[in-house]
């Protein structure tokens, strides 16, 4: 049902678009450096004003020159260069490989009564055509002028030939008023051969216009025939358009999303497949491979439609005017946060003088032995902290030193200490000799002593 080919608009607006690689001279494989290295030798090859001093054509120059600019802001993107050698033969073809022509279906038998009509069966074939919009010869300037017919004269002899002809119709007609009806097609006809007439490329704003404008038309057309939802994208505007409208335009732009069903990117084998189909199984598998090739020209078609805002974004003279103002804001704010620092600085600077000679004047008033040196070590002694140091805390049971009570509480709830304490009552206590003169003054002295609590523990734990 549908057959690939190219429009004839399209190939008629892109027949003399030449490849980027073979307008810079170098191989698909070149580098960035080697890109740019072409790049500068045939700017300053090509330059219009260098081409005027040499005699040559001043149009076909600068013709020459913005071929030189689009290929080179092409290329050395390396996004936009993936997309254009993914793309290269239907771009210089001018042709879309999702762009097919519709065929007439088979007639089939008539059957009585009213057939009813598949709504799904409906062909959306709405697609605007957008590959002659990817390339800088498409406008002229980056300005609002509108495509004209321009009149252009040729010194050849079929021309020289028809302006002769014309000089003699003309004479013909003053002489021969009576015979108009024959010498004014024929004076049409000279003129016709005499000139030649072009059309000039509109500037960058109409261009652009007008492709976004066909994507709009193309979805609405989709919209009413298979009755999905329309969502139009936002004016794109002209070189006097407000920046929130712009970036309106391009943020839904770059998001876009068809309403189309692309059921014309279904095979014909896989729909004949699905029609033939029998199982349940079967028609559910062959199905999905339809759904997956219409999700696949959606796909193609929606990520077409957001390269071409991301080609006008890089080339809008509004983006790059906002950037502009953009940069100067932020280098004004910086500027102002620079300078707030340094007043800052200044006025710490001037308070830290102010200090430092107040200082020194209180300083100089001071007596000699007052004075304090804030580079001298400065040694505090405290009474209570030698006491607390000479202090020490012993546990006799186990035999050990604490720096605390604190820690001495804690030990003596150990396991340790208690199987120390219990170790030491089960032992015996051999009673030492005391002399009968010492024995008043050892009982005494022994009752106070670490040692002879001990004991006297030991002594009621044998009882």
């Amino acid at each position: 049902r549908w057959r690939h080919t190219a429009s004839a608009a399209t190939r008629g607006r892109t027949a003399a678009m030449r490849c980027h690689y073979a307008v810079l001279g170098v191989a698909r494989g070149a580098t960035e450096d080697d890109i740019r290295k072409a790049y500068r030798r045939l700017v300053i090859a090509l330059h219009p004003d260098k081409a005027q001093q040499r005699g040559e054509d001043p149009q076909k120059a600068t013709e020459a020159f913005r071929e030189v600019q689009a290929a080179y802001e092409c290329l050395y993107d390396e996004q936009e260069r993936a997309y254009y050698d993914a793309h290269r033969d239907a771009i210089l073809r001018g042709e879309d490989p999702d762009d097919y022509e519709v065929e007439e279906p088979p007639q089939q038998k008539k059957r009585r009564g009213r057939a009813k009509r598949d709504p799904e069966d409906v062909w959306d074939a709405f697609e605007a055509e957008l590959w002659p919009f990817f390339s800088r010869e498409a406008f002229a300037e980056f300005d609002d002028s509108e495509s004209e017919q321009v009149l252009i004269t040729e010194d050849s002899l079929t021309k020289t030939i028809a302006r002769i002809l014309l000089v003699g119709v003309q004479a013909a007609q003053r002489l021969a008023p009576f015979l108009n009806f024959l010498w004014t097609p024929l004076e049409r006809f000279c003129v016709r051969a005499a000139t030649t007439t072009t059309t000039t490329p509109p500037g960058f704003f109409p261009c652009f216009r007008d492709a976004f404008e066909c994507v709009n038309a193309a979805e609405r057309l989709a919209a009413q025939a298979n009755g999905a939802v329309f969502e139009a994208l936002p004016a794109f505007g002209g070189s006097g358009t407000a920046w929130p409208q712009v970036h309106r335009f391009y943020a839904s732009a770059r998001s876009f999303r068809s309403c189309r069903g692309f059921r014309e990117a279904e095979p014909d084998s896989l729909r004949e497949a699905f029609d033939a189909a029998f199982d349940r199984k079967e028609r559910r598998r062959v199905e999905k491979q339809l759904a997956a090739c219409r999700t696949e020209a959606r796909r193609a078609y929606e990520g077409q439609v957001r390269k071409l805002a991301d080609f006008c974004r890089r080339r809008d003279p509004r983006v790059a005017l906002r950037r502009r103002q953009v940069a100067e804001a932020e280098a004004r704010e910086a500027e102002e946060a620079e300078r707030r620092a340094e007043e800052a600085r200044r006025l710490f600077q001037e308070k830290r003088a102010a200090w430092l000679r107040e200082r020194a004047a209180e300083v100089k008033d001071e007596p000699e032995g007052a004075r304090f040196d804030p580079d001298d070590e400065v040694v505090v002694e405290s009474e209570e902290e030698d006491a607390v140091a000479d202090e020490e805390v012993r546990c006799e049971v186990c035999d050990k030193a604490f720096g605390s009570a604190a820690a001495l509480a804690r030990h003596c709830q150990s396991k340790p200490h208690r199987a120390a304490l219990k170790k030491r009552r089960k032992a015996p206590v051999v009673a030492a000799p005391v002399a009968p003169d010492d024995a008043s003054s050892s009982s005494d002295s022994s009752e106070d002593s670490p040692g002879g609590l001990a004991n006297r523990f030991a002594a009621m734990a044998t009882e």
